[in-house]
């Protein structure tokens, strides 16, 4: 027999099992009596519950389930991801920076020049390394010191200086020199693929040093000055800026950022080389004076080739452009080979914990190059080497 059923969309849901009800003849149906408790944590009603239907079953009441939101939330930002992007974005402005100071600097000494009607910048190799060297602090270094003053960094932190052990410290200079050495190869193919294209030589305009105190002068700020400004911004302060993103991201995206700020071709391609390496030094050493060292026998290096004809007679300047840098390249690999030999686990088996932003991993191959990619400011240097590059055509 079909019997009505008690649908509690239409009646509140009583407290306790209803039981089928038959009314008295002739008289009418009666409410049930108010609960002091509501059902299912609903509050009670004071005006008691409806009677229902003769006969009627009692279906238990079920709450729905809540619904859930008509839209998914938005994922959250990687802040690894977001914070190295905003990183690379802010050492790629101050590459810029440097770049602007230099051409800004350059630009006014030419007007001043040009204003009295002087020439002697050009033409005399004593003045024109000394400006050299005046300009050097500013637009190397000057970006980077503000950085970190305004930024309020923690020097120490950025500057490292910890111990290696004289003999493990030699190795690993004259290892990371031979290193450095070798990229000589390929910028010095790039640059002769460039001449054959018509480009001229990038120090084709700087005045040729014919005097022993022009020598010692470019030495002095290309072998002394430069290595100290130069690794204070790119190593200290760059690298150390990234580096809590991740050691090989800061390593690799320092490495490029330092060859790009060298602007023409053949040298971005050494110093891009040049700076993994000094790069990956300091990072397994914390030690800022192995790379200055590294970076001021090479520049030396550089100065004295350069000036070999002024130093030495021709067959002695001739023997030594083909044997020295060779020579060094040779003890550069016996000092890494004696390096992995003696030295292998206390230099090469070291591994800092890289201070990631909020204890998260570090950011991998992929996610690295796709926090360069989507930083504008890293395009921005990118396009300042192609300048450089064009200038040579000019």
């Amino acid at each position: 027999m079909n019997q009505p059923v008690y649908n509690p969309a239409f009646y509140s849901p009583p407290p306790y099992p209803l039981q089928p009800v038959q009314p008295a003849p002739g008289t009418a149906p009666q409410p049930y009596p108010p609960q002091p408790v509501g059902y299912g944590g609903y509050p009670p009603h004071g005006a008691g519950y409806p009677a229902a239907p003769a006969g009627a079953l009692y279906v238990p009441y079920v709450p729905a389930p809540p619904a859930g939101p008509r839209f998914s939330a938005a994922p959250q930002k990687d802040p690894r991801k977001s914070g190295g992007r905003r990183a690379v974005n802010l050492m790629s402005l101050l590459i810029l920076l440097q770049a602007l100071l230099s051409v800004g600097i350059q630009l006014a000494v030419m007007g001043v020049s040009a204003v009295m009607g002087s020439t002697l910048l050009y033409t005399d190799e004593l003045a024109y390394t000394w400006f050299v060297l005046a300009m050097s602090p500013l637009s190397t270094a000057l970006p980077f010191f503000v950085y970190m003053l305004v930024g309020k960094k923690d020097w120490s932190r950025y500057l490292r200086f910890e111990k290696t052990g004289f003999f493990t410290g030699l190795l690993l200079v004259f290892a990371s020199l031979g290193l450095c050495l070798l990229a000589d190869y390929p910028a010095y193919a790039i640059e002769v693929l460039l001449e054959s294209l018509g480009a001229s030589s990038a120090s084709a305009a700087a005045p040729q040093i014919s005097s022993m105190e022009g020598f010692w002068l470019e030495l002095a700020g290309v072998a002394v000055l430069v290595p100290v400004l130069e690794e204070f911004a790119f190593r200290g302060a760059l690298l150390s800026g990234l580096r809590r993103y991740g050691t090989g991201f800061a390593v690799a995206a320092s490495g490029l950022l330092f060859g790009m700020a060298h602007m023409t071709p053949s040298s971005v391609v050494f110093a891009s080389l040049a700076g993994l390496v000094m790069g990956f030094l300091y990072a397994k050493t914390n030690n800022l004076w192995l790379t200055v060292a590294v970076h001021a026998l090479n520049n030396a290096l550089s100065v004295v080739l350069s000036n070999a004809n002024l130093l030495f007679p021709s067959q002695t300047a001739a023997l030594l452009l083909d044997v020295l840098p060779l020579g060094l390249i040779g003890l550069g690999m016996l000092s890494l080979v004696l390096l992995l030999i003696f030295r292998r686990q206390k230099v090469f088996g070291r591994r800092e914990p890289d201070m990631v932003v909020e204890a998260r991993p570090a950011l991998g191959p992929g996610e690295a190059i796709g926090c360069m990619v989507k930083a504008p400011m890293f395009w921005g240097v990118v396009g300042m080497t192609f300048i450089g590059a064009a200038m040579l055509f000019l």
